[in-house]
Order: structure tokens, then C-alpha cells, then sequence
């Protein structure tokens, strides 16, 4: 790829995550005006500017930064203008008890959508360009000579959190297929026409602060650790396995020994798991537990074979042959002392399925896949520092096909997935042994190279290595890291610009994200409970009584305002987007309550645990303190929002 001229090179800073929350008295309760697509109307500051108390330029007020986001308020109570002597009144929620103050137009751009978009993980793809006219980045996506030197900014190399407002979505068609192209609003650095690489400007407000919100590059360096969490099925049929996982530490233990950069800095800590017995088992007491944390992550290497020395296997047998593979883990996620500065890998280690069934007493935690997923991989730009990959070596026995896919669906991760390898029995020992060895010292020399500094050595191997690889997904949380670190804080300044969605190669450069409120999302969780108790308690499955079913619904359609009557050949999708105020694209909720009436019971049964998945996932979001900020200073629900990956929604 052509280099972009000096003289055009900016770099493109994090948005939507610089949230300046002002603090004006309020108004009573009322509701944003909405744009023509039904969405809440905003507005974002192009510059630095002030939020008044009233609609004029010389009343008190205080200051906004650039790039703040609001909610338009009609310029009366119950009205419908917008616009008073050239000023916006305009609120922190769309639900709201309080005015905020009003905005000059003249100081703000109008967003219609309730999209943001967000950088891909970079992961062998090229750079995102962005340009002033839709045209230019067409003609740069189709190779035309020169188009390229038309680029206004680029995506920085050292920041991945920014979230851009989406102001308009267009398509093109080439080769077949649409190809879209974001008109996107961001904040770019001032560029030095003697600076001859692009600069990181600065993140100054965060959408949802946290400790480790603000990293620098220094400080990641100077902290920074290899954390690995075993987690480890301990019924009887593992005791080979575990006297393997001794020898990998072992032998692990000697090679580190000789790095004097690595001191203290790698840490590993185990977890192991079982299965719950019927409740008044005989041998309840002697299972002794379902999860355990037997050892804390700990950089003393001799304590932590101490530990693991301790590991007995159970003296008695699993009524089944599933254990509680999401018990464990959540172990691992809840009780193991995870820290930002770190790259955070669990390796599950087992030879049986996961119990999965969200009733009865199996799987004690109720968990699913997608929910476990989401705890261990959560969304949001302040979330890079909390990522822990799952990686899984799995020991071929019964039910093996199950197993496979069970492991499959646990390493896949969201943003990270991790690795996933075989074994057909005690003879490949040797084998489990090498693999745990040789994936384990790579992490650790990038860990040393983070340490040493070395980050244009990784940033080459990230650049080499093929989208999906081995490596590609054992440099990806460590590359995410570097990239997310503070380098500069200049001067920024708010453009508006054009950028496809995809690179030349085809790969996705760019995803949307939805901005949410944290009582939508409650909302959403109890509407799924709703629908599944009126299922239930419309008749047996099969034969179950639609009109009651409907009338169950249109309960729920009245209480959120819905305002057509829910009938028979109405798919839940349309209850369930009213609810969120964006389109819900699962395609679960596709189905009409016909056609849930009519479901056989087992049909039943699998459209409700894909229901539970769903509702495990939205819990996981409101779980996930760094995805939340409160605007205004509020402390309701509708204060609360996030920016959620559309991928990543339930």
C-alpha cells in the first residue's frame, strides 16, 4: 500500500468514549424527540462550546468538550419544535426528569442513528482510510491509481477503543456483492508535516472510566505479566492427565529460569471441577465439591507444584458422564486475582462434555456458552484489559463428538478466540506435554518482548501473521494492548469523513456497534421471562392456546407502549424491538406465537435453551461494570448507556 503523504497525515482518535458530562439543574420528565426512523434524536459537539441554561448566548453556563453527545428535548414541554432561537434544549437520557441546558446549533452536528462504528481487531488487515467524499474512498477500495493520496486520516497504530457515530449508511456494488461505505464522524489529531509517522491523539474522557482506563504504553510495560489459569476436570479418569500437566510445569519452570526479564512475570494459578450429584446423594459428601480454586495465580513456580500436588481425583463416580465444565470457569473468571496489565489465558483441560441444561441441579451455575463467553471476552471499548482467552485440550473418550463441539463453542471467544487440540489417550501424553510446552513458551517470549520494549518486533509478527493463525491468535490480546495504550495527547479536532467498511483484501476493517440504555436491556431480560412463563402456562406443547398466548403478549405490548395490537402472525422480533428501540436481528425471535403454540415439546425445549443463551448474555452485559457510563451524573437505569457490539447483542 502507498504511503499517504506527510502532509495529510492525521490520526484518528477515540470518539464516543470522550463523554463530557455536564451538570445544570433539571426540568420535569419528558422524552427526546425521535428522527423518522423512530430513533432518538442526538446531537454531538463539533468543538468546544457551552451548555446554557436557556436558549441565549448570555445567560450562566458551563463547558462541553468536543465530541459530547446529547439527547434533543422539544424546546417545550409537550411540543414538537426543536430548534429555538437557534439553540437545541437538550437532555443526558431520552427518558429523562431533567433538562440539561441548551446547545447553539451553530455548535453541533445532528446524529440520527443509534449506530456507532468501531475498529475491527487488527489482525493482518489493512488500516482504515478515511476520505472527504463517499466517491474518493469508492475509488480507493477499486485500486484506482492516486486515490489513495486522497485520504484525509488514518486508523492510529496505537489505539483500537474508538467508537465512531455513524452518520449515514451507503452501498455499492462491485463484484457481485454490496459493499458498504460509513459516513462516520471522529476527532483527528493536528499532523506535522516534519513528523514522519502518524501521531496518537488523546483519549480525554471515557465513556465508562475505570482503574486501568487510561494505560500508557510505560506503564503496560513496566506491569505487564503472562497470567494462565488451568482449569482441570478432577474425576478419576484425569490422574494421567494431571501428572502430565506437573512435568509441563516443571519443564516450563527451568526454561524461564534463565530469562532474568521474566522474573515474577509469568503466573499461573489452578482450578479444578466435578459434577453435582442428586440432591441426598450418599456420596454427596464425598464429590466434596463442584468447582475449586486450588491455587491463586502465583509467579512462585514451586508453590504452585506444591499446589497442584494436592489435586486428588474424585473417589467417586459422575452419575453421568457430562461434568460442570461452566462451573469451573466461572471459578476461574470470579475467584482468580485477574489483572489489567496482563496477558489472561485460561486452559481447560478435560475429557468430558459440559452439563448444559439451565433446569434441575445440574450445571449449578445456569450458565450457557454464549453467556460464559461473554464473561470471559467482555464488550465495550474499555474492555481490552479484561479479556481472557479460553484455549482447550481435550481428551478424546465417550461421547467424544459432544465433547468436541462443547470445547469448539468455549475457545471460539468473541474477540479472541483461542486454540483447541486432541489427544486419543494416555499414549499421546508426550504429545499433550510438547504442545502445552511450546504454546506456553511462546506466550512468554512475547511477554518478555513487552517487557524489553520490543514492540516494532511484535507489531511485524502481528503484521505477518495470517488472519486465524496460530500465532494471529496467540499475539491477539497482547496486539489489542499495545494498540489501546497512550502515546500523545495533541490538540484534536472534529472532522467528518468517509470509510468502507472492508479492506482491498476483503477483510472486515470496521463493525457496528448499538447505543443502549442499561433499562432497556433489564427490560429485554424480563420480556424473555414474560414470554416463556405465558408459553408455559398457555397449555401443553403442541396444543397450547394461542389466543391466551397472545393475550399474555399483548400484556407486555401495552405495558412498552406498542402501539398496534399483538395477533397471532406477529414474530416476537417485533415486540422485542419496540423494547430496545433498535432491530432485534436473532433469529430466534423471528418465530409468531402460532408457531409456538404449535411447537412439538422437544422443538419447544430447544427454541427455550437458545432463549436462556440470549438472556446469559444480556446478564453477562449488565454484569460488566466497565461497559456502563452514567450521563449527567445519573444514577437511574435510563442514565446508565453502553455502546454494544451488534454481534454481541443477545
Amino acid at each position: 500500500m502507498k504511503r499517504i503523504p506527510r502532509r495529510l497525515l492525521s490520526t484518528v482518535s477515540i470518539v464516543l468514549g470522550a463523554l463530557i458530562l455536564c451538570h445544570l439543574p433539571s426540568w420535569g420528565g419528558e422524552e427526546s424527540l425521535l428522527t423518522l426512523e423512530g430513533t432518538p434524536q442526538k446531537l454531538i459537539t463539533r468543538r468546544r462550546s457551552a451548555l446554557y441554561r436557556e436558549a441565549d448566548d448570555l445567560s450562566p453556563n458551563e463547558p462541553v468538550d468536543v465530541f459530547s453527545f446529547f439527547y434533543v428535548l422539544p424546546t417545550q414541554v409537550n411540543g414538537a419544535e426543536k430548534l429555538q432561537d437557534g439553540f437545541y434544549r437538550v437532555a443526558y437520557a431520552a427518558e429523562t426528569p431533567r433538562q440539561a441546558g441548551w446547545l447553539k446549533a451553530e455548535d453541533v452536528v445532528e446524529w440520527d442513528h443509534a449506530q456507532v462504528a468501531g475498529f475491527t481487531s487488527y489482525g493482518g488487515r489493512d488500516r482504515v482510510l478515511f476520505f472527504a467524499s463517499e466517491q474518493d474512498a469508492i475509488d480507493w477500495y477499486l485500486g484506482k491509481p492516486e486515490a489513495e493520496q486522497k485520504a484525509i486520516s488514518r486508523e492510529p497504530a496505537q489505539k483500537q477503543q474508538a467508537l465512531f457515530p455513524l452518520l449515514a449508511i451507503s452501498e455499492f456494488q462491485h463484484d457481485g456483492d454490496e459493499i458498504p461505505v460509513y459516513q462516520l464522524a471522529y476527532l483527528s489529531g493536528d499532523s506535522l508535516p516534519s513528523t514522519p509517522e502518524l501521531r496518537a491523539t488523546s483519549n480525554n474522557v471515557t465513556a465508562a472510566p475505570t482503574a486501568h482506563a487510561k494505560m500508557t504504553r510505560e506503564q503496560l510495560q513496566r506491569d505487564f505479566k503472562l497470567q494462565v489459569t488451568f482449569v482441570m476436570d478432577s474425576t478419576a479418569s484425569m490422574t494421567p492427565w494431571i501428572e502430565a500437566m506437573k512435568e509441563v510445569i516443571a519443564t516450563l519452570s527451568t526454561k524461564l529460569a534463565g530469562v532474568p526479564s521474566l522474573a515474577g512475570r509469568i503466573e499461573f494459578a489452578v482450578v479444578t471441577y466435578r459434577d453435582q450429584l442428586a440432591p441426598g446423594s450418599p456420596d454427596q459428601d464425598s464429590m466434596e465439591y463442584v468447582s475449586r480454586r486450588i491455587c491463586d495465580l502465583t509467579s512462585d513456580h514451586a508453590l504452585f507444584q506444591q499446589q497442584l500436588a494436592t489435586v486428588n481425583v474424585a473417589p467417586v463416580d459422575s452419575e453421568d458422564f457430562a461434568e460442570d465444565i461452566l462451573a469451573g470457569l466461572k471459578t476461574a473468571l470470579d475467584e482468580v486475582t485477574w489483572t489489567p496489565a496482563a496477558h489472561k489465558a485460561i486452559v481447560l483441560i478435560g475429557d468430558a462434555p459440559a452439563q448444559v441444561a439451565t433446569d434441575g441441579y445440574k450445571n449449578v451455575t445456569k450458565l450457557t456458552f454464549p453467556g460464559l463467553v461473554a464473561l470471559a471476552q467482555p464488550t465495550g471499548a474499555q474492555a481490552t484489559f479484561e479479556q481472557i482467552q479460553v484455549h482447550g485440550l481435550r481428551i478424546v473418550s465417550e461421547d467424544a463428538e459432544v465433547c468436541r463441539r462443547h470445547f469448539d463453542q468455549l475457545t471460539a471467544g468473541r474477540q479472541h478466540p483461542g486454540l483447541h487440540y486432541a489427544y486419543e489417550g494416555t499414549g499421546d501424553a508426550s504429545q499433550f506435554i510438547a504442545d502445552l510446552v511450546a504454546r506456553l513458551t511462546e506466550l512468554a517470549e512475547t511477554t518478555q518482548k513487552v517487557v524489553e520494549g520490543r514492540f516494532e518486533e511484535l507489531e511485524d509478527e502481528a503484521s505477518a501473521a495470517s488472519p486465524g493463525s496460530l500465532q494471529a491468535r496467540l499475539l491477539g490480546p497482547v496486539m489489542e494492548m499495545l494498540r489501546a495504550t497512550e502515546l500523545g495527547s495533541p490538540e484534536s479536532t472534529f472532522e467528518q469523513g468517509y470509510a468502507i467498511v472492508l479492506d482491498r483484501e476483503g477483510n472486515r476493517a470496521l463493525e457496528p456497534h448499538v447505543l443502549v440504555n442499561q433499562a432497556q436491556i433489564k427490560l429485554f431480560e424480563s420480556a424473555l421471562n414474560h414470554i416463556i412463563v405465558s408459553l408455559e402456562s398457555s397449555g401443553d406443547p403442541g396444543s397450547r392456546n394461542v389466543t391466551k398466548l397472545v393475550q399474555a403478549l399483548q400484556i407486555l405490548a401495552t405495558g412498552i407502549n406498542l402501539q398496534e395490537d399483538v395477533h397471532p402472525d406477529m414474530p416476537l422480533a417485533e415486540i422485542l424491538t419496540m423494547m430496545l428501540g433498535f432491530p432485534v436481528r436473532n433469529s430466534i425471535f423471528s418465530i409468531t406465537p402460532k408457531k409456538l403454540a404449535a411447537m412439538t415439546s422437544s422443538d419447544y425445549q430447544r427454541w427455550v435453551d437458545q432463549v436462556r443463551a440470549s438472556q446469559s448474555i444480556t446478564k453477562a452485559h449488565l454484569e460488566n461494570g466497565s461497559l456502563w457510563f452514567q450521563m449527567g451524573g445519573g444514577t437511574r437505569s435510563h442514565d446508565a448507556h453502553a455502546f454494544i457490539k451488534v454481534s454481541d447483542l443477545p
